[in-house]
């Protein structure tokens, strides 16, 4: 969700380098401030031309920023708490990476999320302002899905992405296997009927597509919505 995830560290006036009692203190003004959605605490630390790049990759300016801040809808309550964080200074210029732990309820229903920021400040008039930021969402595995295991038998062959290079699917009793050419093996843990991912890879998924006789006709290996298909071999 944009608002809930509008977060960011800032440095204030003080010494440099910033005391991290101080810093901690300004995040966490900043995060108290998101699900109330209390614009102007962001208004004190935010540079005029500061530019937001959310999770999402849309890059906002203050303006547009503003426009989307506000306070979580009714039925909904959450929060972010910095984890670990890190500042580098060079001169004028501060360098802000934090670790944020976002927990919310949604009508009734925990969810949580992890977020990574990583925010550019320089130093005007005796304080720092925030410039810029990118927020980076950081991915999970989603939860091993109910399947019929017993279709697994339907994946396994040779899927062919060029003349040398090959994917072979193996099944081992009830569990699914993948060993690319010149790769170890790797187990396919099923997310949906067809639809299978690699542990610590969440940003990939491997997809069995089926042709029009309902038999299955190639591997698509699918990151971040975009397909490289592999087609089965006879």
């Amino acid at each position: 969700m944009t608002r809930l995830c509008l977060f960011a560290l800032c440095a204030c006036a003080g010494a440099k380098p910033v005391p991290d009692a101080e810093l901690k203190g300004v995040v966490r003004e900043m995060l108290d401030a998101v699900a109330p959605g209390h614009w102007e605490v962001w208004d004190r630390y935010t540079d005029d031309a500061v530019l937001y790049t959310s999770e999402n990759g849309q890059t906002m300016t203050k303006a547009e920023l503003h426009a989307d801040f506000g306070p979580l809808p009714k039925g909904y309550t959450g929060s972010l708490q910095t984890e670990r964080f890190e500042i580098r200074v060079h001169g004028d210029t501060a360098i802000v990476v934090h670790h944020d732990h976002e927990r919310m309820n949604v009508l009734g229903h925990a969810i949580e999320a992890r977020y990574i920021g990583t925010d550019t400040y320089v130093r005007k008039g005796g304080a720092w302002k925030m410039v810029a930021t990118q927020v980076h969402a950081v991915l999970a595995d989603p939860p091993v899905g109910a399947v019929d295991r017993r279709r697994f038998d339907e994946y396994v062959g040779t899927y062919e992405l060029a003349p040398e290079v090959r994917t072979a699917v193996t099944r081992e009793g009830d569990r699914l296997f993948a060993e690319r050419s010149g790769r170890p093996k790797q187990e396919l843990l099923p997310e949906a009927e067809g639809v299978f991912f690699v542990a610590g890879a969440p940003r990939s998924r491997k997809i069995f597509v089926r042709g029009p006789d309902g038999k299955v006709s190639a591997l698509a290996d699918r990151r971040d919505g975009r397909d490289l298909v592999w087609r089965r071999q006879p």
